[in-house]
């Protein structure tokens, strides 16, 4: 109900505030995006 609202509300704007300032740049770098996994999921290659 009104919690999992707020707490929705409150995610988007940090994910806006987080693309305005470029942190998402470095988010994506590290973590990645399902077409590309970031430098913390890559495989070693052996």
């Amino acid at each position: 109900g009104p919690v999992l609202l707020v707490l929705e509300i409150l995610l988007l704007i940090a994910w806006k505030t987080a693309g305005y300032y470029g942190l998402d740049r470095l988010f994506f770098k590290y973590v990645g995006a399902p077409w590309k996994p970031g430098l913390w999921f890559q495989k070693k290659k052996a």
